[in-house]
C-alpha cells in the first residue's frame, strides 16, 4: 500500500477497481470530468473514448483549448501574400520586358514590326 496512487483531481487514493488512465494519471473515473473553460463549468464525466487531453487536463471536445491565431501568425501570412503578389507582379513585367527585348531584334533585322 506504499505505492498507492492519488487521484489529480481530488488528491485521495485511487484503488484499481476504480480507476481510469487517462493524461499520463490515475483518475477516479467520478473524477475525471471536464473543467469547462471561461468559468463555464462543464461536468461531463469523461474517458478514453469522449476525453481530450490539454496540458495534463482533461476536456470535452467542446471545451478543449484550441489554438487561437495570433499576431504573428496574422503577420506571417500577410507577408507571404504580399511576396506571392510581388512575384506576380514581377512575372508580369519581365513578360513585357521580354516582349521588348524581342521587338526590339526584329527591329534590329530591318524588319518591319507590326505594334500589336
Amino acid at each position: 500500500f506504499e505505492n498507492m496512487v492519488k487521484c489529480p483531481s481530488c488528491d485521495k487514493t485511487v484503488y484499481p477497481q476504480e480507476e481510469i488512465k487517462i493524461a499520463g494519471a490515475q483518475w477516479h473515473t467520478w473524477c475525471c470530468v471536464c473543467p469547462g473553460q471561461d468559468g463555464e463549468a462543464c461536468g461531463i464525466t469523461l474517458n478514453l473514448k469522449n476525453g481530450k487531453v490539454h496540458e495534463k487536463l482533461v476536456y470535452c471536445d467542446k471545451h478543449v483549448p484550441r489554438p487561437k491565431a495570433t499576431t504573428l501568425e496574422s503577420d506571417v501570412m500577410m507577408d507571404h501574400a504580399k511576396s506571392v503578389q510581388n512575384v506576380k507582379s514581377q512575372s508580369k513585367e519581365d513578360a513585357g520586358a521580354v516582349g521588348a527585348i524581342h521587338q526590339n531584334m526584329r527591329e534590329g533585322d530591318g524588319k518591319v514590326v507590326d505594334g500589336k
